[in-house]
């Protein structure tokens, strides 16, 4: 293993005992991390993803610090054996926090077992088999919020999560904004009228929310009829009539195309009806994460992309959430046990609003990315020119495999060059032939010189007694109202009495 750290070029390649300086110890037959010497970050936050490793005493190396990590590796590169579920073992060796986007459910499989052996509360959300796994219902957090007056705080969750929820996609933009101020006037008349009709939390859902577009704007024999009883309570309400108006008045042909829009952008919340009773409500209470010891799972089908939003929302919120707890009760804006999103298939799945914000943002509260790719063009097509921001953010990049020649290139220039000046110090040739079987990687540590290192397979870590982990069918999660179910509630609304006060 020594003829791969350095080879002729001693003074470009990365020494061992240099790279290792400062990194944290992971003992892979003990389980047990130790802080590296010579660190300069929080000697209480020391887990990571391995980024070297030492066969003679089976330890993984990993750096400990507050710096964000970029995994790169085409499909079948070993991504996850090498790097992302071992990044579980040693973080939660250290006792962090993790929330863990996690395709086909995998990860969950060969970790939650070790994670709950280790302390931690398990949650996962679970898009492959609903009936498996926790239920979460996106609209909670903004409820709360509303009852609890900070309605500021309120309509920017909901805002978040029109973003997210309904893209510009089409070359007419004029839909899609349509369609996101449809949702939001929608989300806000369900608050009030939740609020101001004394109805329990458990009915405020997306479900709801769909129920209400067909109460207010109702199709009988093909012409849309706009209910005014809920339309007059509707107007009270300033930011609700200025999200509505212009759609309310709108020619019946323009409202029938903006519904069109609705509905597609919608359609995850309408087609099974497991998925919809897991985002009905919530099973576990989103306000605690980063308060305890907790590990979430975020389990999606990789096959397709119909739920890959939903995924993306529940992240955006989850992160907001975390930086305005982290201002509202903690003492110094950040939380003391540190907060870690391990996002496997990162570039797959739609572009999180504002996420060059959020990573730039995150190392003062104690929140660390993970980014799993497959390539830089997929990241691309995501994030456009904010790529490059993304990417410089991280301090760390762990190098597997690709065939796309401008990151090759990329990656070669920025290993430097030899001492003769005449070539790079890892070629693109080079860097297309790291050996998967022995985990060979390319590494980025810092400002240190570019590192070959060999990453032990996920099996090397596992113990039998807790590599599988079967989740069980979680009960039904709908709630009743008054005796009815949720698909009740509106059409009862004659009974809520809206026009009289």
């Amino acid at each position: 293993m020594s003829g791969v750290h350095g080879g002729g070029n001693k003074g470009r390649l990365e020494e061992k005992a240099s790279f290792r300086q400062g990194l944290s110890a992971y003992n892979i037959s003990r389980q047990e991390i130790k802080v590296g010497t010579n660190n300069n970050w929080d000697t209480e936050n020391y887990g990571g993803v391995p980024l070297d490793y030492d066969a003679k005493t089976n330890t993984v190396y990993v750096d400990g610090s507050d710096a964000h990590t970029l995994i790169i590796g085409a499909t079948g590169s070993k991504k996850s054996r090498l790097a992302v579920i071992p990044a579980v073992h040693t973080i939660s060796a250290a006792g962090e926090n993790m929330i863990i986007c996690d395709p086909k459910g995998e990860i969950y499989n060969r970790t939650a077992g070790l994670l709950e052996k280790r302390g931690y509360n398990v949650h996962a959300i679970n898009l492959r088999e609903p009936k498996k796994g926790d239920g979460w219902n996106l609209l909670s957090v903004p409820y709360e919020m509303f009852l609890a007056g900070d309605l500021d705080k309120a309509c920017e969750f909901i805002n978040d999560a029109t973003i997210n929820l309904m893209p510009i996609c089409s070359k007419d933009p004029y839909w899609d904004y349509s369609a996101r101020d449809m949702l939001f006037g929608l989300i806000l008349l369900l608050f009030e009228l939740c609020k101001e009709k004394h109805q329990p939390p458990e009915l405020v859902s997306m479900q709801s929310v769909i129920k209400l577009k067909e109460a207010l704007f109702c199709s009988v024999d093909n012409t849309i009829i706009q209910d005014t009883s809920l339309w007059n309570f509707a107007k009270r309400y300033s930011l609700i009539r200025t999200r509505l108006n212009g759609i309310v008045i709108c020619p019946e042909r323009t409202l029938a195309c903006i519904i069109s829009t609705f509905d597609q952008h919608m359609s995850c919340f309408t087609l099974q009806p497991q998925i919809i009773d897991l985002l009905s409500s919530s099973t576990f209470d989103l306000q605690s994460i980063g308060f305890g010891k907790d590990a979430l799972y975020l389990i999606m089908p990789d096959e397709k992309s119909t739920y890959h939003k939903v995924i993306t929302i529940f992240i955006k919120q989850i992160y907001e959430l975390l930086i305005d707890n982290a201002f509202k009760r903690t003492s110094e804006n950040r939380y003391p046990v540190r907060i870690n999103f391990i996002l496997d298939e990162f570039s797959s799945l739609p572009a999180i609003s504002d996420f060059p914000q959020m990573i730039a943002a995150s190392r003062s509260r104690n929140i660390r990315f993970t980014l799993v790719v497959q390539s830089k063009h997929q990241l691309r097509q995501r994030y456009d020119e904010e790529t490059a921001t993304i990417m410089s953010n991280c301090v760390n990049w762990i190098f597997l495999t690709s065939r796309e020649l401008e990151l090759l290139r990329e990656i070669s220039e920025l290993s430097g060059m030899t001492g003769s000046g005449y070539e790079n110090v890892i070629s693109v040739s080079r860097l297309q032939h790291l050996d998967k079987d022995a985990g060979e990687c390319l590494v980025f540590h810092g400002r240190k010189y570019p590192y070959l290192a060999m990453l032990p397979d996920i099996d090397v870590y596992d113990g039998k007694e807790y590599t599988i982990r079967e989740m069980k069918e979680r009960k039904n999660s709908k709630i009743g109202w008054k005796g009815y179910e949720k698909r009740d509630f509106f059409e009862r609304l004659v009974e809520l009495n809206i026009e009289g006060r």
